[in-house]
């Protein structure tokens, strides 16, 4: 598998009615963005650089299941992030779920790239957590490789992996 390009944006704006101000203008709003636009247009050349990516759904049995980076599945097979930095991760709860789901550092060769306490908690089915590491996360290898999921029943998580 070669990576051509993946490109990540980030943006957030907002426009609210302004309540008893005087509307010269003709519109009475004020237009805001909430944080700065992020874009980040990466490759194999790039640096940082993605060279693997792999988006996949993660079903729980029992309500508990285990995502190994070293063992992902991609588009073209199967995807290994070892030896690799964690780019960029989203995790999002899929259509359906019942309750929320929680990504963790494996109890098993947990990976601490994220942090060694690393928890993260999907809500609801369509929300979703965005780790963004421009090449700070840390490498994948044999014991720091899994990612705990836990919720209820056979819930699940579609996530995006890059890799570089």
């Amino acid at each position: 598998m070669t990576v051509a390009s993946a490109v990540y944006q980030r943006t957030g704006t907002y426009s609210e009615s302004l309540d008893n101000i005087p509307d010269s203008t003709g519109t009475n709003t004020s237009t805001h963005s909430s944080f700065a636009t992020t874009t980040a247009a990466l490759g194999p050349l790039t640096t940082p650089a993605v060279t693997k990516t792999a988006s996949f759904t993660v079903t729980m049995s029992g309500g508990a299941a285990t995502i190994d980076l070293t063992s992902l599945s991609g588009t073209q097979g199967t995807v290994s992030g070892s030896a690799l930095k964690v780019q960029m991760m989203v995790i999002q709860g899929k259509s359906g779920n019942g309750a929320a789901v929680t990504v963790a550092k494996g109890a098993s060769n947990g990976y601490t790239g994220f942090g060694s306490a690393f928890s993260v908690t999907i809500p609801s089915a369509g929300a979703e957590c965005v780790l963004y590491g421009n090449n700070a996360f840390g490498s994948v290898d044999s014991t720091h490789k899994t990612l705990d999921v836990s919720g209820t029943g056979t819930d699940a998580l579609n996530c995006t992996v890059w890799f570089g």
